[in-house]
């Protein structure tokens, strides 16, 4: 051996791993004392082995001879591989083999030379270490929180199920990107970003807890409360941050509605008092309404007999500002309850004003409100409440038609007669006589091919579709229950007029009944004197005999002594001590067939199926006016004279 080997094989022996030489074959014929020892040899005992006798089975042995041919035919780049060896005790340990060719002067291959390290120890370590990660990964996949660790690059370095499953993505598509360009929405990236940049540089202290919405695969945000704490590494330094996370979406939607559910509670409660208060107010307010009225009338009476023209004029302008005060108080009354009272025959212009004077209070300053109304517009057949609705609907969907908030919105009512065109909402042909309540607003119009679908639910032709409802469906279904329809007239860029018809409504005027020549006995039970006196002096003027109590119980013992005197009752509903149905009902227990009259407030308003039931024959909404009083009696009394003859045949 020469001084240059020797130098060599020294150098060879102390090294740590393993080294050893062996030819085309896989025999070994260099091996230093290093990996000797390591298999458990004493020194020169390898040589003249294989390097396939100290493989593990017959499995491995066939593989590396396939591989070794493959290594001589195409000699690839060397690159180190693992394998179990085979000590000289038949014991086995894992060995990292780093290897490279060995070439003869000519530069032809003759073998291979390996460094061999024993790596048992550093794989059960990596073992053990994978197994503690696993086992940490397992609690954090149980957690029902969020997870999430990031560098100080922003990077995702470890994160659990819960994460992946609120996110949308699967381990792989998060690990190791950019947290603020993955899962933030796109107003949220920077701002949060450059406070994360801070908080790396030490700049500024970690909020404990902050809420922010982070952003799914789907493109949905969900809103996260997050727990955060700071990363250090060995040396102190600021490496990143730990945090946790709970998605609160659906608990604040449910506190938002839960919110939304008290303020209604909250509304309903002020309605309701507001209801109580009205209908508390209602029957004076109605009873001074209706002795104005009433006293109205009869002046109204004896100015016609004298032919004063001019105080005629008076006269008349003070009923009809009585009547616009009792629509007035009716549409009050008819707002405060909660429930629909029925249709009710009312003036449509004093409602939709007062509705206009609402919503411009809501609109923006961008956008200009005008009503207008023509002159003696006859009654509509509805219950106020649902016509509110229905405009209200049309003014929403005019204010959402104009672009940026900014227009004109315009409210037009009018008679219109003998009209015939074909409804855009129910697709009907129609014709006949209508009240319009016309909503028109500049905006931008609606395509020709969208008119037949507005009245759709959900239907909306803009892209935020958060506005779309049940609101035009709702309008159709209201002016379609009463016998109305809808029109629309659109010119794209130019705007929209929302035409609600309604039919006209004509009150049936009774034929005055010869029964007034005969001196009928009417029995008036009114516990405001004003109001009864009014009653019979009217009553009296008419050709009617009269009998007034002011006290219920008094007036049932008259009737109970005389049932037969008396031809029709006109009482009061809200009597005190004894109201007017029961009244009713005790005296239709003497005599079934005598005709009541029942007068009561607008928030009294019985449905005629249940009068009808009680066997009470007409009723009157007060304020009412003379002509309605004499209306009502000769009704009742002519269908309790042709029951009398019914009979009799």
């Amino acid at each position: 051996m020469t001084p240059k080997e020797q130098r060599l094989n020294s150098l060879l022996s102390v090294i740590p791993h393993g080294v050893q030489k062996n030819d085309l074959n896989g025999l070994i014929t260099y091996s230093n004392s290093s990996h000797h020892k390591m298999l458990g040899y004493e020194p020169g005992e390898l040589f003249g082995k294989t390097i396939f006798d100290l493989l593990h089975d017959t499995e491995e042995i066939n593989e590396l001879k396939a591989y070794l041919a493959y290594l001589i035919v195409e000699q690839p780049k060397p690159t180190p591989y693992i394998t179990k060896t085979r000590r000289k005790d038949g014991s086995y340990i894992s060995t990292q083999v780093d290897w490279t060719y060995t070439r003869n002067q000519q530069g032809e291959l003759v073998g291979f030379v390996s460094i061999i390290s024993d790596i048992t120890e550093q794989l059960a370590l990596q073992e053990k270490i994978r197994k503690e990660r696993d086992l940490a990964q397992h609690y954090l996949d149980v957690a029902q929180f969020m997870m999430v660790v990031l560098d100080a690059s922003g990077k995702i370095t470890l994160l659990n199920r819960k994460t992946c499953d609120v996110l949308g993505y699967t381990a792989d598509q998060l690990l190791n990107k950019n947290w603020f360009e993955m899962c933030l929405p796109a107003d949220q990236r920077q701002p949060v970003f450059q406070v994360f940049q801070r908080l790396m540089k030490g700049e500024i202290e970690i909020a404990e807890q902050y809420e922010n919405p982070v952003l799914t695969s789907t493109g949905e945000e969900r809103l996260i409360l997050w727990r955060n704490t700071i990363q250090h590494d060995p040396a102190g330094n600021v490496c990143g941050t730990i945090s946790s996370g709970e998605d609160i979406t659906e608990k604040r939607l449910a506190k938002e509605e839960k919110a939304k559910f008290y303020e209604q509670i909250r509304r309903a409660q002020k309605m309701e008092a507001l209801g109580r208060l009205t209908s508390g107010i209602a029957h004076d307010f109605n009873n001074i309404l209706a002795s104005i009225l009433g006293y109205a009338d009869l002046t109204l009476d004896g100015l016609t007999k004298l032919g004063d023209d001019e105080l005629i004029r008076y006269i008349n302008e003070v009923i009809n500002e009585g009547e616009k005060a009792r629509d007035l108080i009716t549409q009050m009354l008819a707002f405060a309850r909660s429930t629909p009272s029925g249709d009710t025959a009312i003036s449509p212009a004093p409602l939709v004003k007062e509705l206009a004077k609402m919503i411009q209070a809501s609109l923006p300053n961008t956008i200009e409100l005008a009503i207008n109304a023509e002159a003696d517009i006859p009654k509509v057949l509805i219950d106020p409440s649902q016509l509110h609705q229905t405009v209200l609907n049309a003014c929403i969907n005019a204010r959402d038609a104009l672009e940026q908030g900014h227009g004109n919105i315009t409210i037009n009512i009018s008679h219109i007669t003998d009209l015939q065109a074909k409804c855009n909402s129910c697709h009907e042909m129609f014709e006949g006589d209508f009240i319009e309540i016309a909503v028109a607003d500049d905006g931008h119009g609606i395509e020709p091919f969208n008119i037949d679908h507005m009245f759709e639910p959900f239907f909306s032709t803009k892209d935020n579709r958060k506005n779309s409802g049940m609101g035009l469906a709702t309008a159709h279904g209201i002016i379609h229950e009463h016998r109305g329809h809808i029109l629309i007239d659109s010119i794209v860029d130019y705007g929209t007029t929302m035409r609600l018809l309604l039919p006209a409504y004509s009150e049936q005027k009774t034929a005055k009944s010869s029964l007034a020549k005969q001196s009928a006995n009417i029995l008036i039970i009114e516990d405001e004197e004003t109001i009864a006196n009014l009653q019979s002096e009217l009553l009296q003027t008419k050709g009617f005999k009269t009998t007034v109590f002011s006290d219920t119980h008094e007036a049932l013992k008259r009737f109970k002594a005389t049932p037969d005197k008396f031809d029709c009752v006109v009482i009061d509903e809200s009597m005190p001590s004894l109201s007017g149905i029961e009244f009713s009902k005790q005296a239709l227990q003497l005599r079934p067939e005598t005709p009541i009259i029942l007068c009561s407030t607008n928030a009294q308003v019985y449905k005629q199926d249940t009068l009808a039931e009680l066997g009470i024959r007409g009723q009157l909404q007060k304020p009412f006016s003379s002509e309605q009083l004499i209306d009502a009696i000769h009704h009742c009394l002519q269908f309790g004279t042709r029951t009398k003859q019914t009979q009799t045949d």
